[in-house]
């Protein structure tokens, strides 16, 4: 019997025995909001984004402390100092780039998330923006 070249790894990852190349698992839930990051983020980019956050909102209710507005400031002004104005308003561009339901999904999402990874999403958001020449 011939084995499959194909094969999907304990990560979940499938393994091409015939190339030798590992690809990311396709994303179970994540196709749903992919439209989040339809903003002109690199498709790779959005799921990694997505896969972390998912990764964050699967944990234990009461495992970690949700961000609101004032934490997610203060930690952004300490981690970026001057820069964190500027990241606020990339982030917000491409925030308003996003259909109306995406802007609802991310809005939820970001205030489920910790300080940290909200941060690091608001981050990533702003990324998208410098991407885009803006």
């Amino acid at each position: 019997m011939r084995e499959n070249p194909k094969r999907t790894t304990n990560s979940g990852n499938r393994h091409d025995r015939s190339s030798g190349l590992i690809s990311p698992p396709p994303a179970r839930q994540h196709t749903r909001v992919l439209p989040v990051f339809d903003v002109g983020a690199n498709p790779h980019f959005a799921q990694v984004t997505l896969a972390a956050m998912d990764a964050q909102l699967s944990k234990p209710e009461g495992s970690y402390t949700p961000t609101n507005a004032d934490a997610l400031d203060s930690h952004l002004r300490t981690q970026l100092g001057d820069k964190a104005d500027a990241t606020l308003q990339g982030a917000l561009a491409t925030f308003e780039k996003m259909t109306p339901d995406a802007q609802a999904w991310l809005q939820n999402s970001l205030s489920r998330l910790d300080t940290s990874t909200a941060s690091w999403v608001v981050g990533r958001l702003a990324s998208v923006n410098r991407a885009n020449g803006a």
